[in-house]
């Protein structure tokens, strides 16, 4: 009599069970990838946003005028350009942590003694995110709601 010839090897549901498991993996590593980069570029645009102000505010200190609009002839508004010019930014610096994201400086439409910080092109829920962890820090923030967010744009002032 001949024994019985088992074969050795996985069953399909063995397969399955191991390609699920490792689905499973990779979606839990991408979904936790996404929101690490999300939070680190909020906070990359956070660290970029306080030093642009106080840069610009020293900027107004070496300058003849009492505000960010410059309304004499002699007076310079801010802009990314002074800054530029100025040697105290490099373009590099306004370069937002997204892509196509520069960061924008200006003087406030409504009080030039204070400084308007503008990202376009940030992902809705980063807008979000950095409106509510700058809410402490700016001095008006009613230019960066919700409505704004959506339309991925981000408006601080300082």
């Amino acid at each position: 009599m001949r024994p019985l010839n088992k074969e050795s090897g996985l069953t399909l549901i063995e397969i399955i069970l191991v390609i699920a498991v490792s689905v499973g993996i990779i979606i839990t590593a991408t979904r936790y990838y996404i929101s690490t980069r999300l939070n680190a570029n909020v906070e990359s645009a956070i660290a970029q946003t306080k030093e642009t102000v106080q840069l610009s505010y020293e900027w107004l200190n070496q300058q003849p005028q009492a505000n960010f609009a410059g309304n004499g002839p002699t007076q310079t508004t801010i802009s990314n350009q002074q800054l530029i010019n100025s040697n105290f930014v490099t373009q590099k610096q306004l370069q937002g942590p997204w892509p196509n994201s520069n960061l924008t400086v200006s003087p406030d439409p409504q009080d030039a003694s204070h400084l308007r910080i503008a990202y376009a092109n940030i992902p809705t829920s980063a807008c979000l995110n950095l409106t509510h962890r700058l809410e402490n820090v700016v001095y008006n923030q009613q230019q960066s709601s919700p409505t704004a967010c959506q339309q991925h744009q981000y408006y601080g002032v300082f």
